[in-house]
């Protein structure tokens, strides 16, 4: 199977999904760009969960949790960067 078809299998199974606007964007600059910036974070991951927060637009910053359910930091790390 080629990494189109992979993709549009998979795309097909999501409702609501422009199957065909995903496939005619996915090698944009647009998304190559974003892609770009989505590997630059990941680089940092060394564990799981690994979570970033930030507004759209930006890298965001990563949360460090005391645990995988560690959610008062996670509150705590969503709301200061919803009152930047």
């Amino acid at each position: 199977m080629t990494h189109d078809a992979m993709v549009k299998s998979a795309a097909a199974s999501i409702p609501g999904l422009n199957v065909d606007q995903l496939l005619s964007e996915m090698n944009s600059n647009a998304v190559k760009s974003e892609a770009q910036g989505v590997d630059t974070a990941g680089s940092s991951v060394r564990s799981t969960p690994t979570i970033f927060v930030g507004k759209s637009g930006t890298p965001g910053q990563q949360v460090a949790l005391n645990s995988p359910t560690d959610e008062p930091t996670l509150v705590q790390a969503i709301n200061s960067a919803l009152s930047l």
